[in-house]
């Protein structure tokens, strides 16, 4: 559009440029709005607003081809001989650019005394680019508004606003093809466009009475459903009565659910416990098994007497005797806690029908005796708790006070729970003081066990090497005392050889006593080491236990004390407000 509007005139006016080109706001102004258009419509080229100050030459070219080949695709592509300053200045004269734009100009585009007229010139020709863009946009939107698909004929009966458009948009068009028509004497024509525009008036009413008739129908049955909903308006006490029974039989059914549950996280915690335990336990019984297949392939590849195969076996027999003794214990002591626990269970279940059967009997009491409703009509209920039952406690509500005396009490004891909460906040501030201590304690704990461990290790390390050391000596006094009867048979000397044993037998028994008198050293050594890691560690865990109990007891008592709080507070606005 812009190359056949731009090429009709060619020769026009020029005059001086009422613009203020050499204004820094001005070029400030035009050099953002240049980068930004540039910028939107894909420009191939690097550029940054700081280069728009004082571009070169190249970039200059660049820009200028870029912008004109939006309106001449074959601007610039080398199909011509002519310069591309002279193209510059004949494609801004077919635009009718109302200045003149110098050839020199153009040729130093970056120096300062040229650069704010083409900067000018650029801008224009954004903005007559900006322009068409507008301009087609507008022309594909009026074709693209089709009135005569069903669809969009629902959303205009639909949409007022669309409907009162549609009408002046098909008015209009009547109006310029009726006045083309009558210019050019075609009255053929004219009568069809009359009754086209009749037809569109006519349909839209057609679209607006069905539409009536919609409302209409979906009125009636509003207007019936009203009438359904007032005669069923007799039945709403029933109903009513029906809903509060649901509402407390709900509430009891909840309550139930919650002592269940946590009846069940008992045991599912219980269990989890015993898991723990029997996994702890089986680990420990490998750990154990693992040691004593280590022990026998020591004590396989020594050298043992008749009596110490005896002593071992009766020690073996007797540990065995305390093992079973152990297992029939620990059964007997895992019956009676689950007998227990079961009893246990039972009793809690028995209380908590007792005091569901109270409360019931309690709610008809304060119904039949007309007392009338106070934000304390729960005083004549009790509710069970199993942890505060498990501690000894119980829940007692009050009912039949003077509002006086129970605002009264209500602020001494908000007063005494408000000090006790600071109170337990101070003591929480010190127990988190005393763990991060105890924090500190069990760090140098973990250090001095990885010691001790590092011990051991280097202890066992020692005590196999040295262990190896003496079987390998002993095989070597083994290999002599072999090599000497093999000479001694070969010489058939009795002295040398009685001599040459009672020497091996000796050295033998001196290895062997030197053997077992390093096993008992190391053996002390680690079950000294093993005592004191165990000591250690049953240390830091009573105190982690000890530390734990005493956070959980002040968040706990915290938490009672602020909810205790809160309930006063409302308790006595809402006595405040029926008041």
């Amino acid at each position: 559009a812009l190359s056949d509007t731009g090429r009709q005139s060619v020769a026009v006016s020029r005059m001086d440029d009422p613009r203020p080109v050499s204004d820094k706001a001005y070029i400030k102004k035009s050099i953002n709005s240049l980068y930004k258009y540039l910028m939107n419509s894909g420009y191939d080229h690097p550029i940054t607003i700081k280069s728009l100050h004082l571009p070169s030459a190249k970039d200059f070219n660049h820009i200028v081809t870029f912008l004109l080949r939006r309106v001449d695709p074959t601007f610039n592509d080398g199909s011509s001989s002519i310069k591309f300053e002279d193209e510059v200045t004949l494609a801004f004269k077919l635009l009718n650019y109302p200045f003149t734009i110098s050839k020199t100009g153009l040729v130093a585009a970056g120096s300062p005394h040229t650069w704010p007229a083409l900067l000018a010139a650029l801008s224009w020709l954004v903005e007559l680019l900006q322009y068409d863009e507008v301009l087609e946009g507008s022309t594909n939107e009026d074709k693209n508004d089709d009135f005569e698909n069903e669809e969009n004929m629902k959303d205009v009966v639909n949409d007022p606003e669309k409907m009162v458009k549609r009408k002046e948009k098909a008015f209009f068009t009547y109006l310029l093809d009726a006045y083309e028509s009558f210019l050019c004497g075609d009255d053929d024509r004219y009568d069809q466009l009359e009754e086209q525009l009749i037809s569109v008036f006519e349909q839209d009413n057609v679209l607006i009475e069905r539409e009536k008739e919609q409302f209409m129908e979906v009125t009636l049955n509003i207007l019936e459903m009203m009438e359904e909903l007032d005669q069923k308006g007799s039945q709403l006490p029933e109903l009513e009565n029906r809903r509060e029974n649901y509402c407390d039989d709900l509430e009891k059914f909840r309550e139930l659910e919650r002592q269940l549950n946590e009846h069940k996280e008992a045991l599912e915690s219980k269990v989890l416990e015993r898991k723990n335990d029997l996994q702890r336990i089986g680990n420990d019984l490998e750990t154990t098994t693992q040691q004593v297949s280590r022990l026998k392939e020591i004590v396989g590849s020594q050298a043992l007497s008749i009596e110490d195969e005896e002593n071992m076996e009766k020690e073996r027999k007797v540990v065995e005797e305390t093992i079973d003794r152990i297992m029939a214990e620990k059964t007997v002591h895992n019956n009676n806690t689950w007998e227990n626990e079961m009893k246990l269970s039972r009793e809690l279940e028995n209380i908590s029908s007792t005091l569901q059967a109270y409360n019931s009997k309690a709610k008809q009491l304060r119904i039949e005796s007309d007392t009338p409703k106070t934000s304390n009509e729960n005083q004549l209920l009790l509710q069970l708790d199993r942890d505060r039952v498990s501690k000894g406690e119980k829940s007692i509500f009050v009912y039949g006070l003077d509002i006086n005396e129970i605002r009264e009490a209500l602020g001494k004891l908000k007063e005494i729970l408000s000090g006790n909460s600071t109170e337990a906040k101070s003591k929480l501030l010190e127990v988190l003081d005393e763990e991060d201590t105890s924090e500190e304690i069990l760090s140098e704990k973990d250090d001095e066990v990885k010691a001790l461990d590092s011990r051991l290790k280097k202890s066992d390390e020692l005590y196999n090497r040295e262990t190896e050391e003496l079987r390998g000596a002993i095989a070597v006094l083994q290999n002599e005392t072999k090599t000497i009867e093999t000479k001694i048979s070969s010489i058939r000397d009795p002295v040398a050889l009685e001599a040459a044993l009672a020497r091996h037998e000796c050295e033998h028994t001196e290895l062997e006593a030197l053997r077992q008198e390093k096993m008992d050293e190391y053996a002390l050594r680690k079950s000294a080491v093993t005592a004191e890691i165990v000591r250690a560690v049953e240390i830091m865990t009573n105190h982690k236990e000890y530390v734990q109990k005493r956070l959980y007891m002040h968040n706990e008592y915290i938490q009672v004390s602020l909810e205790s709080t809160e309930q006063l507070d409302t308790g006595i606005i809402e006595e405040l407000d029926s008041m």
